[in-house]
């Protein structure tokens, strides 16, 4: 099934002059619904209870102080 929008772009090719809107009133005048989607499967479900990974560029060489201070009051 189609939504709105590709029914409307489909009777646009075959030389409809319709809008979307009109396309989607008379959708639901006919009972016609486009096909909703599911929500994706995940794959990976993560450990809350799992330590996190540490932040690796505190532990580089030569590492540089990163603090966020202002230099300056603007």
């Amino acid at each position: 099934m189609y939504g709105r929008q590709k029914m409307t772009a489909l009777l646009r090719r075959q030389g409809h002059e319709v809008f979307e809107r009109r396309a989607g009133r008379r959708m639901r005048e006919l009972g016609v619904n486009g096909l909703v989607r599911g929500k994706g499967v995940r794959a990976t479900v993560p450990d809350r209870t799992a330590a996190r990974v540490p932040d690796l560029l505190a532990v580089l060489p030569g590492d540089v102080d990163r603090a966020a201070t202002a230099l300056a009051v603007v």
